[in-house]
């Protein structure tokens, strides 16, 4: 595993917490402790997808399946579906999720 998240969340203030769970997706309401466990279950599940769809390869999901992906993945940006299959499912890109090697 390229980044060791469950030490990093350890470590960061609830401030950053909360702003990670909100670029995450997670409402970020609760103690630390809780947006923590939210994070690292986030982090879990896309880690889960990320095999997944290693295995079946990214050519077998639908569009709307990829947009999920993407928005999950915290890739916004992306547009075209051609854009989500090419550019946001590199490892070498994104290390810290995108289907790198865990």
């Amino acid at each position: 595993m390229l980044f060791n998240y469950d030490l990093a969340l350890d470590y960061i203030s609830r401030a950053r917490l909360a702003n990670m769970c909100m670029f995450m997706g997670i409402r970020p309401f609760g103690t630390s402790s809780y947006l923590r466990f939210k994070l690292r279950r986030r982090l879990q599940n896309i880690r889960k997808d990320d095999r997944m769809i290693r295995e079946e390869g990214v050519h077998t999901l639908t569009e709307e399946e990829l947009s999920a992906a993407c928005r999950a993945r915290g890739m916004l940006w992306v547009l075209s579906l051609e854009e989500m299959r090419q550019q946001g499912f590199h490892s070498e890109r994104r290390p810290y999720s995108s289907f790198a090697a865990t």
